[in-house]
């Protein structure tokens, strides 16, 4: 507002000089009021210039202040970008200081995790040589298992060359075995058959054979007697009085020897018995034994 009424009073200035200047014209002219006129029109000239200088001040305080203005809106706005900025500043910050602290956790996590891979993967290290260890064992196992099942084949293969002979063998005793029997129930029928007491001992002199007329005659049965030792034998025969031939006949000494002896029988009655020991020969070489033959003399039955 002080500008307008300043360039209207410069404007209103500028009409009365005009008028003045009019006026002036009008007079008569002299050399004073020529000097005078002459000095008006230049101070007249000059406050227009003055005036004009003022314009383009007053123009370019106009403009000042239009950016004088502008810039206070702008510095306003800087200062709300400023706020703004220094608020994304701080939040930026505190954005930043979380993500830090997360990517310190996080590294931490990781170092942890790192720490239990280590020591996962020290545990699978271990583990894994266990394990070669164990291979190794087992390779070991496993050649030694293949020898000794080599050697188990060459062994299972003799052990059926040895069965084979086994079963061979087997049949052959089968066969003596049942000679034998057979020979047995031969001599056993022969023992039976014959007239008197028979008795076999074996190198021991223990009984063998206890024949059933052996049985009638001392009232012994064959199993009562089986493996027990003839000499000391509780029967009415005094078989003491038998010791000393019943030996020669087993060293060989004697071939044979007979004598009679009082006896008492199963019955308690006193008999008359011979007795015959003679050695028993197996392929007439070696002696196995003593056959002893016991006979009543008083009975019916003859006399071998």
């Amino acid at each position: 507002m002080n500008e307008d009424k300043f360039s209207q009073q410069i404007i209103l200035l500028q009409q009365h000089l005009a008028i003045l200047h009019k006026y002036l014209l009008a007079i008569d002219s002299s050399p004073l009021q020529a000097l005078i006129l002459q000095q008006i029109v230049l101070a007249t000239a000059a406050f227009e210039d003055f005036c004009f200088v003022l314009e383009d001040l007053l123009v370019a305080h106009e403009e000042l202040s239009q950016s004088n203005e502008r810039l206070a809106a702008m510095e306003s706005d800087c200062q709300d970008m400023n706020q703004s900025r220094q608020f994304q500043v701080q939040y930026s910050k505190q954005r930043i200081q979380v993500l830090n602290e997360q990517l310190r956790a996080t590294v931490e996590a990781l170092a942890k995790s790192d720490r239990a891979l280590e020591n996962k993967n020290h545990d699978w290290l271990v583990v894994n040589e266990h394990l070669q260890s164990a291979i190794a064992q087992i390779k070991t196992t496993a050649d030694s298992l293949e020898a000794r099942n080599e050697d188990l084949q060459i062994k299972s293969e003799q052990l059926d060359t040895s069965n084979e002979e086994l079963r061979l063998t087997t049949e052959k005793l089968r066969l003596s075995s049942n000679q034998v029997n057979q020979a047995n129930a031969f001599l056993k029928s022969i023992f039976t058959s014959l007239p008197g007491g028979i008795v076999v001992l074996n190198q021991e002199l223990n009984i063998q054979i206890w024949n059933p007329q052996a049985e009638d005659l001392w009232g012994l049965r064959s199993d009562e007697v089986q493996g027990q030792p003839f000499l000391n034998l509780k029967i009415g025969l005094p078989v003491e009085q038998l010791r000393q031939p019943i030996q020669s006949c087993l060293t060989g000494d004697l071939e044979y020897h007979e004598e009679t002896l009082d006896a008492i029988n199963r019955r308690g009655r006193t008999i008359q018995c011979k007795v015959t020991c003679m050695p028993l020969f197996i392929l007439k070489k070696d002696i196995q034994g003593v056959i002893v033959l016991m006979q009543e003399l008083h009975s019916a039955m003859p006399i071998l």
